[in-house]
């Protein structure tokens, strides 16, 4: 057998893992493999979604960084009704991007909502409200065009999706500490019961 034929068959015994981890040593060991190595590889480029998901994530990651550090050392009267005007175009944004990826940025802002709550700040929770609401809308949007496809024989990728794992994504925020505020508990099992209901 030559060379080629015996390192193909050693390299397709391997698992992927165990691949991967080679590949990755020979590269950090030797340039010339790892130069070739990256111009042989073909990485397609992220979607205009993905990058659209990649920037509003920032925006809203910005946006409660810039809240807690207002907040900090600032005593001023919480009022669960406050709105905050940065938040409702980047909300916007995110209702133009598929189901799936909407899902994701709402789910985002629910969390770093959170964060600013497990931090002892606290602040309205009139969007966080909206986007419990919108993370459900999209979350069921997402099901239903999976089962559209599934009716239609379509086999994609993205309709492999596990209806458990969302709705216990809902049951365990139902424990999160800015559940205590606003009507946000309210907002959660509503967004139970209409999720279990679709």
């Amino acid at each position: 057998m030559d060379k080629t034929g015996a390192l193909k068959d050693a390299l397709t015994a391997m698992s992927h893992q165990e691949l991967l981890d080679l590949v990755l040593k020979v590269a950090s060991d030797r340039v010339d493999f790892c130069c070739a190595l990256l111009a042989n590889i073909n990485v397609p480029p992220l979607s205009k979604a993905s990058q659209k998901v990649g920037l509003l994530k920032q925006k809203i990651r910005d946006f409660f960084e810039f809240l807690q550090e207002q907040y900090i050392g600032n005593e001023n009267e919480y009022d669960e009704d406050e709105r905050y005007p940065e938040l409702d175009p980047i909300m916007a944004a995110a209702k133009t991007l598929p189901p799936k990826q909407q899902g994701e940025i709402f789910w985002y802002l629910m969390s770093c909502g959170n964060r600013i709550f497990e931090d002892d700040c606290r602040i309205g929770t009139q969007q966080i409200e909206e986007a419990i609401a919108a993370y459900v809308d999209a979350v069921i949007q997402l099901f239903q065009e999976a089962t559209l496809a599934q009716n239609n024989g379509e086999e994609r990728e993205i309709y492999r999706l596990n209806k458990q794992s969302y709705l216990d994504a809902i049951i365990n925020a139902l424990t999160w500490k800015m559940c205590r505020y606003g009507d946000v508990s309210d907002c959660m099992e509503y967004a139970l019961t209409t999720y279990r209901s679709s």
